[in-house]
């Protein structure tokens, strides 16, 4: 899977509903949302293309992430925040960087517009 990073300045805007529904889950598992978006940052500043997700879990154990980052940390690769090609519009993953942005990060790994599956010939794929 291939990411890009993003400034938090620079996301769509988010709708007014998304922070109701972050405060209505308060209650679950606390995460630093900031380390996550960081460290994401980081991780493909590094290398921006062909991450599996066995890569991506395993560097963010290299990066010191556990428990509920780690978990975040992966469910970033398997739900990755998505914006629509032009920057204008949300496709998946606003919660998650509304959280990040409530948290102070800075910038994000969010899946690259222009990515395409890498469809392997045993029928698989490379996310």
């Amino acid at each position: 899977m291939d990411f890009v990073v993003w400034k938090v300045a620079d996301v769509p805007p988010l709708p007014a509903r998304v922070a109701a529904d972050n405060i209505a889950r308060r209650g679950g598992a606390a995460i630093d949302w900031r380390v996550v978006a960081e460290a994401s940052a980081e991780a493909v500043s590094a290398r921006p293309k062909g991450w599996t997700h066995r890569e991506w879990r395993e560097h963010g154990r290299r990066l010191g992430l556990r428990g509920n980052e780690l978990f975040a940390w992966s469910e970033l690769f398997a739900r990755p925040i998505e914006i629509a090609a032009n920057g204008a519009q949300w496709v998946d993953g606003m919660h998650r960087a509304a959280l990040m942005a409530e948290a102070g990060a800075e910038r994000m790994a969010v899946l690259d517009p222009d990515w395409m599956p890498n469809w392997e010939p045993d029928g698989s794929d490379r996310v």
